[in-house]
């Protein structure tokens, strides 16, 4: 709740912080890792953004929005052949 809190606020420092320490104490959240991803997008850490969004999907095949973050970061990227 507090991630989101701070995404409303256009805080992304303060929401990719939140989502660091909840990803701290468990790593197997497959939901903050995908949202961690978006934060590190929209601040401009690509490779960060790449990394999370990886995660979540190994941990979780099935995770929908994981896949689409990693599209929307292939998009931002500009790597259409991958997408």
């Amino acid at each position: 709740m507090l991630a989101r809190a701070y995404e409303n606020m256009k805080d992304v420092t303060g929401q990719i912080r939140a989502l660091e320490l909840i990803i701290a104490k468990n790593p197997k959240d497959y939901v903050a890792l995908t949202l961690l991803g978006e934060g590190y997008l929209k601040a401009k850490r690509i490779e960060d953004a790449a990394t999370a969004f990886g995660n979540a999907r190994e941990i979780n095949s099935k995770y929908r929005p994981a896949y689409e973050g990693a599209l929307a970061l292939l998009e931002a990227t500009q790597e259409t052949y991958e997408a």
